[in-house]
């Protein structure tokens, strides 16, 4: 009978003590290797749109092919782009000879007013000499007159001349970034169409993949209308959705072990690269209305998740990737090697496991 008694006592006592070792395991796991399996691959996606309108003439790829940085993905019919480029070269030609042609009215306007200046000084000093003359009585009136008038057209010349001068300087001093504002001006209409003959090509701007290829030969593409999608093979991240218990000890730069379901049976090595500050959730948005809080459906609600990005290159083993691929993620913040060496066997179980779901 006593044996009866000491056997449950003894089995509930072991249950307990197991229980207490996983619930002490799983608090010192939660903050010194914290593990979660709500994980997505990411990568940056470009929406390919082109820059200027027109008709599609040739596609340089398919859907789902690789790129690299700087290679053709289509070309826009280009004939109307370099007819505005050869017209703005024309203006550009005429707009130099015109720059030309307002200096060498300056400098037939600056010779003018010598000559006007040298004439006004004749006259002055001619009727100076007449006018002593005429009070001595040793000149006409009539000479005296026909001197004045020289000297006043004389006079009037000089600053017709001065006005041309002034109006010639004026016409050149409008200068831009050390340039004649004509010439500067086409230069820029030049250069602005010169860009939109470049843009008839469409490249990739960074290395990547094709994907959602929505074109042909012959479409009609207006200026950011999106044609295709690039996927930015250059650097890959895999989200971690950590519940916010965890959070405390988690800190850029600290080493991770990352599984992907698409490769079972790989660990991947990894490091943090930040903690996400907040989510929708706690945003607040202005509307002047008193805010509405939803009652609890649950007695105990469960953590809120916040996003942790972490570095790592599957590619180096040529392993390719897909964006919203999904694994899973241990973080090791410190605890000595047997906190360590448990998460890694469970890491390497799990990935096993992903051979099976």
């Amino acid at each position: 009978m006593r044996t009866l008694l000491r056997s449950p006592l003894a089995v509930a006592s072991a249950v307990i003590a197991v229980l207490v070792v996983l619930a002490a395991y799983y608090i010192l796991a939660n903050r010194l290797t914290p593990y979660t399996d709500d994980t997505y691959v990411q990568a940056y996606v470009v929406q390919i749109a082109p820059q200027v309108a027109g008709r599609v003439i040739r596609i340089a790829v398919v859907d789902n092919s690789r790129v690299k940085k700087g290679s053709v993905l289509f070309e826009i019919d280009p004939r109307p782009y370099q007819y505005e480029v050869d017209r703005l070269r024309a203006e550009l030609a005429q707009a130099t000879e015109q720059v030309k042609s307002l200096k060498e009215n300056r400098d037939a306007a600056a010779v003018a007013l010598q000559d006007r200046t040298s004439q006004r000084k004749f006259a002055q000093r001619r009727f100076d000499e007449l006018n002593k003359l005429e009070h001595s009585g040793s000149a006409t009136r009539f000479s005296l007159e026909d001197v004045t008038n020289t000297l006043n057209n004389a006079i009037d010349g000089l600053r017709e001349a001065q006005t041309k001068l002034h109006t010639a300087e004026a016409q050149l001093d409008a200068v831009v970034d050390g340039e004649h504002a004509l010439v500067h001006r086409a230069k820029a209409a030049l250069a602005a169409a010169e860009l939109q003959l470049a843009e008839t090509k469409v490249e990739a701007p960074s290395d990547g993949i094709v994907t959602n290829l929505q074109l042909s030969v012959g479409a009609y593409v207006n200026i950011g209308t999106q044609v295709m999608t690039l996927i930015d093979t250059a650097e890959w991240r895999m989200v971690a959705n950590f519940p916010e218990n965890a959070l405390s000890r988690i800190a850029p730069g600290q080493r991770a072990e990352l599984t992907l379901r698409m490769y079972p049976g790989r660990v991947f090595e990894g490091s943090v690269e930040s903690v996400n500050w907040g989510v929708s959730t706690g945003q607040g948005l202005p509307s002047g209305e008193l805010p509405a809080v939803a009652a609890p459906q649950n007695w105990m609600l469960p953590s809120q998740r916040f996003p942790v990005r972490l570095r790592f290159d599957p590619q180096q083993d040529d392993l390719p990737l897909r964006v919203g691929a999904t694994g899973i993620v241990t973080v090791y913040t410190g605890g000595g090697p047997l906190m360590a060496g448990l998460a890694q066997f469970w890491m390497r179980l799990r990935s096993l496991l992903a051979y099976l779901y």
